[in-house]
Order: structure tokens, then sequence, then C-alpha cells
């Protein structure tokens, strides 16, 4: 039995690699429409080897169907790249695109985890912790905190809302601030403090409601 399916299983990688071939021969003499048959003889193994590639990436929004949507343009865009060099060659280049648009998928993901992290946190007197704010692929938790903050902010007095503003989202420096107001750096940095332990108050009230 196991001498027949191997039997049959090399019959069919024969038959594929001819039909490849053909298909290949067919694009480059002008039937591009000939890309798509191509594309789906490959698809049910591509899903496959993506199932589990993408396994331990899920939670980030990486889809099987968005990779492959994707790859199939990329792969016909450089389709006049591929030198075809027996069984195995163009499922084998089909792969290595597949592998950096993965790649590329989850270094960007991180990058914009980073930058989401970096612009909307505010880093000192405890506020919201890092682990609190949602991944970027949750757009909906994420206006919520936004949200959450808004609503904080807006229960503060205005000069407790305008140093929290200057100095947490825009990234006023506290000696800058202090020449703006025209008062000591000391000052506004107790001033800063109290506003930010308010915040903290405001915050964890309105969690609790």
């Amino acid at each position: 039995m196991l001498k027949i399916a191997k039997k049959t299983l090399e019959l069919e990688e024969k038959k594929q690699s001819t039909l490849t071939k053909d298909l290949l021969e067919q694009i480059y003499c002008g039937q591009k429409e000939k890309y798509g048959d191509l594309f789906k003889m490959y698809q049910p193994r591509l899903s496959l080897l993506l199932h589990y590639k993408l396994s331990s990436h899920r939670r980030i929004g990486l889809e099987i169907e968005d990779v492959l949507q994707e790859l199939f343009v990329k792969a016909f865009s450089e389709l006049h790249t591929f030198e075809y060099r027996g069984k195995g060659s163009f499922f084998s280049w089909l792969v290595t695109y597949c592998d950096h648009i993965v790649l590329d998928k989850i270094r960007y993901h991180s990058r914009k985890k980073r930058d989401f992290r970096k612009n909307t946190r505010i880093r000192t007197g405890g506020v919201v912790k890092a682990d609190q704010y949602p991944s970027p692929s949750e757009i909906a938790v994420q206006n919520e905190r936004w949200g959450l903050l808004s609503r904080a902010l807006d229960q503060l007095s205005e000069n407790d809302r305008e140093l929290i503003l200057l100095a947490k989202i825009k990234g006023v420096s506290t000696k800058e601030i202090a020449a703006q107001k025209e008062k000591p750096v000391e000052l506004i940095y107790v001033s800063l403090h109290r506003a930010l332990q308010k915040l903290k108050s405001m915050i964890d009230t309105i969690e609790t409601l």
C-alpha cells in the first residue's frame, strides 16, 4: 500500500511539473490569463505550508488568504525573473517570495507596535502601563483606550490638562514649559507630577464605572 501511494505521488508530481512547464510557456507567449490556472495548481500546497508558518502569528492578524493574495500579485509581477529548472523549481520559487512576504508583515507589525507604544504611552507617573495597550491590529480596543484617556483629561482643570498635553503628548520638555509660562522649572515639575497623579485617579475612577 505504501509503495502504491508513493508511486501515485510521484506520478502526480511529474504531471504537475509537466503542466507547470506547459503553462509557463503559454504565459510567456502572451496568454497571461493562464497564470491564474498555474497559481491555483500550487495553492493547496502553499495553504498547507502557510498554515504552519502562521500558526504562531495569527494573533497579530496574519491570515493565509492575505498572504496568498499578496503572493499572487507579487509572483506575477516577477514572473519574468523565474527560470524553470525542473520538478519543484516553481514551487520553491513561490515559497521564497512567500517567506519574504510573511517576514515583511511580521516586521511591519513589530514596527507599528513599537511606534504605537512610543507615541501613545504616558511614560512618567505610572499612569498607563505599556502592557495595558493593545496590539495595533486591535483597532477597536485601541480607540477605546484613547477614549478613556480623553474622558479623564476632560475632567481635569485647564492648567493640569495643558501641562499633560504639552509634556506627555507633544513632548515639550519641563524646561521649555517653564520658559513659556515664565515660571520656575521646579514649580512646573511639581505641578506636572500632581497633574499626572490626578489623571491616574480619574482613569481608575472611570474604569470602575
